[in-house]
């Protein structure tokens, strides 16, 4: 269903249009009633829950995502807003053409559950990761699973700000310094907005990646 181009996916979707927005723009609110699903096609989006002066963000969205399926399709208000974190190019899909589609397509309706499925898979291993993992530990998964293996031993600019990485993970900036620093005996710098990575194994390691797998087989 996606990544496609803003032509394809306006034909694919009667009465969608794409847009851009700036960073930092709220796109839907927490508590909204949906009207609009919205594909990323361009930049990266993040989904935040507030609660009373605190906020949290629950997952960060790159091009090929679909946001708001789970409250579109069950008719329910939105558990947390959706915030663009770069220029970001939306695919904007009015909820009534979204659920025509899935009811008239089968194929299109089982590709929107499987996305469902996955997206409630990543909140249940952040849930599991907030409950079980330590921030550095958290970090260490985040690294290990963000570092791209032909970059092993270079300075590479972080993709997020280390406030977005802090609150993706579940911790506050204090702390995410503290676990770089934590890091360095697994071979991770930090240098202001640049990260260096020396061996992934370490950090699948300190952060019992490989133990979980084992166990959940």
């Amino acid at each position: 269903m996606f990544p496609m181009s803003g032509s394809a996916a306006v034909a694919a979707f009667g009465g969608a249009f794409p847009q851009v927005f700036p960073p930092g723009v709220v796109v839907s609110e927490q508590g909204s009633t949906p009207r609009f699903v919205y594909g990323v096609l361009e930049g990266r989006v993040e989904t935040v829950v507030t609660t009373g002066q605190r906020e949290s963000t629950v997952e960060l969205h790159g091009p090929g995502s679909l946001l708001g399926l789970w409250s579109a399709l069950g008719d329910e208000t939105s558990p947390h807003a959706v915030r663009t974190c770069a220029r970001t190019r939306l695919l904007v899909i009015p909820v009534d053409t979204l659920r025509a589609l899935y009811d008239r397509e089968p194929s299109f309706a089982r590709e929107v559950t499987s996305m469902i499925v996955r997206q409630v898979g990543r909140a249940q291993a952040a849930l599991a990761d907030q409950k079980l993992r330590s921030a550095a530990e958290r970090l260490a998964r985040w690294l290990a699973e963000t570092t791209q293996p032909e970059r092993l031993g270079s300075w590479v600019k972080l993709p997020i700000s280390k406030q977005l990485l802090a609150s993706y993970i579940g911790t506050t900036p204090e702390h995410l310094a503290k676990g770089f620093i934590q890091l360095k005996d697994y071979g991770v710098e930090v240098r202001r907005k640049e990260v260096l990575v020396r061996d992934i194994a370490s950090l699948r390691s300190f952060a019992q990646l490989d133990h979980a797998t084992r166990n959940a087989a």
